[in-house]
C-alpha cells in the first residue's frame, strides 16, 4: 500500500497509533525470507521512542538512566488478520545488561546471531523485522507520555519490552519511506540534552532544525558517538539542508507537546524538530 499525497500519509501517521509512548527510525534491514525490507519512518519511529516509557525498566533491571550512546534494538512484528493488521513493537532498553551501569542492552554476540523468520515464528506473525542497533544521543527524560511498565518476554535469547502497538498497517511488508522526509507522530515527551555537551542538528531549507535523537549502525556499522561532529560531510544532503554541531551553554529541553515532527538522515539517524 503506497500513499498518494502528503496529507494522506500525514493522516494515516497521526490516526494510526494505538498504543505509542513515544517514538523513532529505521529503513534498511538483514535477514531472511520473512523479513520485512522496509518499514515506514513513522511505524519505527514509534517503536523506538515508545521505549522511553521502559525507563522505569532501567531503574528496575538495573540499566543505566544516562542515555548518551545507550545501545539499543527492536523487533518489529507484523501480524496480518483479516480485515486488520497490527504492528507490536518490541525493544531491549532497559534489560540485557551484564552490570548495572552497562551501555548496552543489546549485545552484538547475541543480536549477530537473530533470524527474522525464526522471530516471526515465536511471534506467530506473519512477518518480522530487525531494526538496530541504534544509540540514544540525549542525556535523559522527564517526560515519556506517562506510560507504565511494559509486558517484557524472551525473544531469540534476549529480553525485550513490548512498547508500542500500531493499527492499521497497511497491507503486505513492505512499506517505504525516504530520508529527509518529515513526518508528525503523536508523543508527549520531553528528551533532555545537559549544558556543555554536543547536540547535532539539520537545518532544513526553511530553516527548521531537527536534533538529533539516536544515530544508527544499520547503515554504516562503524559509526559512533565521536564521528557525529564530522558527519556533516559524510550525508547526502539534499538541497538546502545544512549540518552543524553545536555545544550547549545551557540545557535544552526537546519537547513534543502532543506532536513531534521527525526525519531521518541517509545512515538512519534520527532527529526531531525544535520548538521554536
Amino acid at each position: 500500500m503506497r500513499f498518494d499525497s502528503a496529507a494522506r500519509y500525514d493522516y494515516f501517521v497521526l490516526q494510526s497509533i494505538e498504543t505509542c509512548a513515544g517514538a523513532e527510525p529505521g529503513r534498511r534491514y538483514r535477514g531472511g525470507q520473512t523479513v520485512v525490507q522496509r518499514i515506514g519512518l513513522v511505524l519505527v519511529f514509534c517503536a523506538a521512542t515508545a521505549v522511553m516509557a521502559s525507563c522505569a525498566n532501567a531503574q528496575t533491571h538495573g540499566g543505566s538512566t544516562d542515555k548518551r550512546d545507550y545501545r539499543y534494538c527492536e523487533v518489529l512484528a507484523i501480524n496480518q488478520q483479516p480485515g486488520k493488521s497490527i504492528l507490536q513493537a518490541w525493544n531491549t532498553s532497559g534489560y540485557n545488561q551484564r552490570t548495572p551501569d552497562s551501555r548496552d542492552s543489546c549485545p552484538e554476540q547475541q543480536w549477530a546471531k537473530f533470524d527474522a523468520a525464526a522471530i516471526a515464528q515465536q511471534l506467530h506473525a506473519t512477518c518480522a523485522l530487525l531494526n538496530g542497533p541504534h544509540f540514544w544521543v540525549y542525556d535523559s527524560v522527564k517526560q515519556s507520555g506517562g506510560a507504565a511498565s511494559k509486558p517484557a518476554m524472551e525473544i531469540g535469547g534476549l529480553t525485550f519490552a513490548l512498547v508500542a502497538t500500531v493499527s492499521p498497517v497497511p497491507e503486505g511488508c513492505d512499506f517505504g519511506s525516504t530520508p529527509y522526509q518529515v513526518h508528525p507522530i503523536k508523543r508527549k515527551t520531553i528528551w533532555h540534552y545537559d549544558a556543555g555537551k554536543p547536540v547535532y542538528e539539520l537545518v532544513s531549507p526553511s530553516g527548521d532544525v531537527y536534533v538529533m535523537q539516536s544515530y544508527s549502525r544499520i547503515v554504516d556499522k562503524t559509526l559512533k558517538l565521536s564521528d557525529l561532529a564530522g558527519l556533516g560531510s559524510v550525508l547526502q544532503l539534499p538541497g538546502g539542508w545544512s549540518y552543524k554541531t553545536e555545544t550547549l551553554t545551557k540545557p535544552l529541553d526537546l519537547v513534543a507537546p502532543g506532536v513531534a515532527f521527525v526525519t531521518t538522515d541517509n545512515l538512519d539517524d534520527a532527529y526531531q524538530r525544535r520548538l521554536k
